[in-house]
């Protein structure tokens, strides 16, 4: 009982644990949303914002509006689609990017394969006001 025990530890450590830490993309998203805010604080101009991010590997397809604010239930930089014109806006501008996917057995599913996106909105002035991080669950 020990030995399968000990087995089933180091089965979580590897496959849960270990990658959660060194993988910011698989962290839960309040951990993750913190650690963009280390890295981006809030007040930080949107240049600013865009170097650190285009000096960095992990975030890739940056994609820039300085028109437009972005919506947290489409996930979207853009305006959000006609009829949905009620729907919260953050922002003036905004910055997202795109970290990647990842499967997971422990989620939602089984073999559960997550996309992982974040969102800046910055005001009028180009300073950050608040990030958004996106988990899609796809099997």
């Amino acid at each position: 009982m020990a030995i399968v025990s000990s087995i089933l530890v180091i089965f979580v450590l590897v496959t849960v644990i270990i990658p959660m830490f060194t993988t910011p993309m698989r962290r839960p998203r309040n951990m993750l949303r913190n650690y963009i805010l280390r890295i981006t604080p809030i007040g930080m101009n949107i240049d600013e914002v865009i170097h650190i991010l285009d000096a960095r590997d992990d975030f890739r397809y940056l994609q820039i509006n300085r028109n437009a604010g972005f919506s947290p239930l489409f996930g979207s930089i853009n305006i959000p689609p006609a009829g949905f014109s009620g729907l919260p806006m953050i922002g003036r501008m905004s910055v997202s990017t795109y970290l990647g996917t990842y499967r997971a057995w422990y989620e939602w599913f089984p073999l559960m394969e997550f996309s992982v996106s974040v969102f800046w909105g910055f005001d009028e002035a180009g300073n950050l006001i608040d990030i958004h991080t996106m988990k899609i669950g796809m099997s």
